[in-house]
């Protein structure tokens, strides 16, 4: 079972709504409870594989508030010019890479800051949660 750590109840749906709206996109409804419940947070085991790595680590969730340091919102700027237009930033691991949704599929993408690369993990939010560990 996974351990949640560090948790920010600071948001609400229209923080969620906030950013959708910015990014152009509607999150499944599992996507945004799990956000209101996790906000910010780290989980433990922090696990998770790829379809090309074994092992990836999952530091923390973004934040869905603009005053927190590393937020949705703050990220999707820094990463205008990098991160694919389908891919939207959630989480990141601890060495600058991003746990992003694909647009179309909504699967979980693990995209590389320094390469671009992007390795697939097959699965929606919801369901890859539940593979960390």
């Amino acid at each position: 079972m996974i351990e949640w750590r560090y948790i920010k109840h600071n948001i609400s749906h229209a923080d969620i709504d906030s950013f959708e709206q910015l990014v152009g996109i509607r999150l499944p409804a599992d996507v945004c409870t799990f956000i209101l419940k996790h906000n910010n947070g780290r989980p433990r085991p922090n696990q998770f594989d790829t379809s090309e790595t074994r092992g990836r680590l999952f530091d923390k969730l973004l934040s869905f508030n603009r005053n927190d340091a590393e937020n949705v919102f703050t990220t999707r700027e820094l990463l205008s010019d990098q991160l694919p237009p389908h891919l939207v930033a959630l989480a990141m691991d601890p060495f600058g890479n991003y746990i992003c949704l694909d647009r179309q599929s909504l699967k979980v993408v693990f995209w590389l800051h320094e390469t671009g690369a992007q390795e697939e993990t097959g699965k929606q939010w919801e369901q890859w949660v539940h593979t960390i560990y």
